[in-house]
């Protein structure tokens, strides 16, 4: 990412126009004929150098919000946190309250575990079937999900004996005490959960839909039409795709790489159909763009594209229903913006490249007298490299 980066700064900035008299190299910025002497060319950087906004950077001019409420946050929670310090040093009564308040939230609504050797019954007859892969993926899922909600069962357990009288504190009961006072997540949780940024009340919220999917899930084996792309591991979830769509397509899983296409809204009476190959998924947030021409459509496998990236003055926009399948690898294209997929607004890790179109393709016409489509311009693709457009699956 960080290649493509300086790649698009390079071609889009970085050349000769910017050694031409009065041409404008960004907002406020207009290059200046001077010798080209280190003092003399420092100089004149100084003194024509306008003031840091996002625009300068070709990023959305709500992007300085963002910043600014990040930085209030953490500020507060710092201050938060140095407070509850002084008060602890002299006793834990403001940390008990709080933390009798956060569990008062959660007591009795702890997700129920899956029974395994049900759950493994059930499968046994579908891991011969074309969608064992997936079958394989929601017996992960319920393991995994298993591990979470028992340390959270146990931790809360031994947390509350503690507050009742009944059991010591030691260092980790104190360190989620702490934790659960400052409403955050305890470290103990998130090691064997996903990465999150959310309060612990909302993540807590968010890990009971993401049971609720997963029961409807394993109760037959079949996908959600869509899924909702919270996932314990969703790279084996996109492995998963790739193999079907691999078999029915007769393509090396080496070869094979994930394709994204934004399904038509559809109204409120008709569904959607399960595709033939590859899956529906929900739940992404676009950052730096949105998704808009729904008019423009295409069809891809049966099913009604609609739609291209397009610049957006909002923080964030919510994508629509997604339809992905595996293809063979393709050669980069100025019609093509490949767009990294992070769990977090902290953008670590990324899960798959997301292949996002900037313009509807249109069929092939044998038609001499019809006017050929001009290509687009790389600067557009460049454009959205320069914005950082990504999509997220949490935007908290």
């Amino acid at each position: 990412w960080d290649q493509r980066i300086e790649q698009a700064y390079a071609s889009i900035i970085f050349n000769e126009s910017i050694f031409q008299e009065d041409v404008t190299l960004a907002p406020g910025l207009i290059a200046s004929d001077v010798t080209f002497e280190w003092r003399l060319v420092g100089n004149a950087v100084d003194g024509i150098s306008p003031i840091e906004t996002p625009e300068l950077f070709s990023l959305d001019p709500s992007a300085s919000i963002e910043a600014a409420a990040d930085c209030g946050l953490r500020l507060i929670d710092l201050i938060s946190r140095a407070s509850l310090s002084c008060d602890i040093a002299f006793d834990y009564t403001i940390t008990q309250r709080q933390t009798i308040h956060i569990l008062a939230e959660i007591e009795g609504k702890s997700p129920r575990q899956f029974n395994m050797s049900s759950v493994r019954e059930k499968a046994t007859r579908l891991l011969e079937g074309v969608s064992a892969p997936f079958v394989l993926v929601a017996i992960q899922e319920c393991e995994r999900m298993n591990i979470i909600t028992s340390t959270i069962t146990n931790s809360v357990n031994q947390l509350q004996l503690c507050l009742n009288g009944q059991l010591r504190f030691n260092d980790v009961l104190e360190r989620l005490s702490f934790a659960l006072a400052e409403n955050r997540i305890p470290d103990a949780w998130t090691k064997v959960a996903w990465p999150s940024n959310k309060t612990a009340l909302n993540w807590f919220f968010d890990l009971e839909a993401r049971v609720e999917q997963l029961t409807l899930w394993e109760e037959r084996f079949e996908l959600p039409l869509p899924l909702w792309f919270a996932l314990c591991a969703p790279i084996a979830f996109l492995n998963a795709v790739k193999v079907t769509s691999a078999r029915k397509d007769c393509i090396m899983f080496d070869d094979a790489v994930i394709e994204t296409h934004v399904v038509a809204p559809l109204d409120s009476i008709h569904v959607y159909e399960r595709p033939d190959k590859g899956a529906f998924i929900r739940g992404l947030f676009c950052s730096g763009a949105k998704w808009g021409n729904f008019e423009e459509k295409y069809i891809e496998d049966k099913v009604v594209c609609a739609g291209n990236l397009v610049e957006s003055t909002e923080l964030f926009s919510e994508m629509p229903i997604i339809y992905l399948k595996a293809g063979r690898s393709q050669p980069p294209s100025s019609e093509i913006y490949m767009c990294p997929v992070y769990l977090t607004r902290n953008r670590q890790n990324d899960i798959f490249t997301a292949r996002l179109i900037l313009t509807v393709p249109t069929p092939v016409v044998e038609d001499e007298d019809q006017e050929e489509r001009r290509p687009i311009s790389p600067s557009v693709l460049a454009n959205f490299i320069l914005r950082s457009v990504a999509l997220l699956v949490e935007t908290d």
